[in-house]
């Protein structure tokens, strides 16, 4: 996690800001922050393999939102480096592991991804201490996000008003390890609805009395972890829920794949997480750790309603509290 933590620093030397959750080429503008990243983590032969791809397909299509790669493509791994077939050969720079993306305690996550063999990585973009609409709001444009990272705009250290040292920026998750996954630790279950008027409770009220690693419901169709993808659902978590509880996903169209979600942050690790903070500092959160009260609903502004926790994903909540 040190190593992605310092990618981030080194984007922001950059470029003067992070990159967006999503909105960084791809089909239908979805591709991930990690993308953008890659160069900072010595992966520049892979970003100019994955851009230049991407912008052929562009070029053939103007006009066409769709056009370019799609993270949602199930890939020939036995093609797809096979330059005669260009169907599969224009995946070659998604797939194989990046070691700076994976979590030593997660070996899945050096395998390819179970639903479309790309790459997989651990370590989740935070959108902060919202859940019903950090993708998309009614209009599929204005989503919401309390983090550093959001979905459609690139944002400065200097917006996290609560203090670099207070702020999170990344979390683990465990990758998923089977399709439509209802295992708390890598998988999501499906909400009939966790709109702005509903708590989180009812997430937390997914997991399997009977099996407390397990929820219950309808596993989501995705991929948590899939290190092209920016949608929440595979490559952001929030601050809601304390680490491994439960995720949970708007039922829209598409098995909520395609909306925001209260996605958690999990891992392989004994009774918490680690994260790292916009400082570039990496900490161990325990599972323990004060997250407020979850029959509270979501706010825009101001406090968290989700304690400690909530507050270090929110970038601007007005209160700096300390990780210790």
């Amino acid at each position: 996690m040190k190593q992605f933590s310092l990618s981030c620093q080194t984007f922001h030397d950059a470029h003067k800001e992070f990159p967006a959750a999503q909105s960084n080429g791809g089909s239908y503008n979805v591709f991930a922050a990690h993308i953008p990243l890659l160069p900072f983590m010595e992966q520049t032969a892979r970003y100019e393999i994955i851009t230049t791809e991407d912008k052929r397909l562009k070029d053939a299509s103007p006009g066409d939102d769709g056009a370019g790669l799609a993270p949602w493509d199930e890939i020939d791994l036995g093609q797809v480096n096979n330059p005669a077939n260009d169907w599969w050969y224009r995946f070659r720079g998604l797939v194989n592991a990046i070691p700076t993306l994976c979590c030593p305690s997660d070996a899945a996550s050096k395998s390819p991804s179970v639903y479309h063999r790309s790459t997989l990585t651990n370590y989740m973009t935070c959108r902060g201490d919202r859940y019903s609409d950090t993708y998309a709001g009614p209009d599929w444009r204005t989503p919401i996000s309390r983090g550093i990272f959001t979905t459609w705009e690139r944002q400065a250290m200097s917006a996290a008003t609560d203090g670099t040292s207070n702020t999170i920026l990344a979390a683990e998750s465990v990758v998923s390890p089977v399709r439509e996954s209802l295992r708390i630790k890598g998988g999501a279950t499906i909400l009939t609805s966790l709109t702005e008027t509903e708590a989180p409770y009812l997430c937390n009220n997914m997991r399997d009395p009977q099996d407390r690693t397990m929820m219950t419901g309808q596993g989501l169709w995705a991929a948590r972890g899939e290190f092209c993808d920016g949608r929440p659902s595979t490559t952001g978590f929030c601050t809601v829920l304390p680490p491994n509880s439960p995720s949970c996903a708007n039922n829209i169209p598409g098995n909520g794949d395609n909306s925001s979600g209260l996605f958690s942050a999990s891992s392989n690790h004994t009774g918490g997480v680690n994260v790292t903070l916009i400082d570039g500092s990496v900490h161990f959160v325990s599972d323990t750790i004060h997250a407020g009260d979850s029959s509270l609903v979501e706010v825009r502004q101001g406090k968290s309603p989700y304690g400690t926790w909530g507050n270090l994903g929110a970038k601007d909540s007005g209160q700096s509290v300390s990780i210790q």
